[in-house]
């Protein structure tokens, strides 16, 4: 899933509250590893990705 308005408080707060159900390759001490590491980089690219798509695909107002 794609949540770019995540940050590591709410990532931190998933984790806590649903970081057992975790499924794959990676527990949550990994995941937050992997948050600390690359988080930032992933947060600038979620908003480049809503940025472009805003410009390309530009909201019209539904006619009546």
């Amino acid at each position: 899933q794609f949540h770019p308005e995540v940050t590591k408080e709410l990532m931190d707060e998933w984790l806590r509250v649903g970081g057992d159900e975790l499924t794959g390759t990676l527990d949550a001490a990994e995941f937050r590893r992997q948050w600390d590491e690359k988080g930032q980089y992933a947060q600038a690219h979620g908003r480049e990705l809503i940025d472009w798509f805003l410009t390309v695909e530009p909201v019209a107002p539904v006619s009546a």
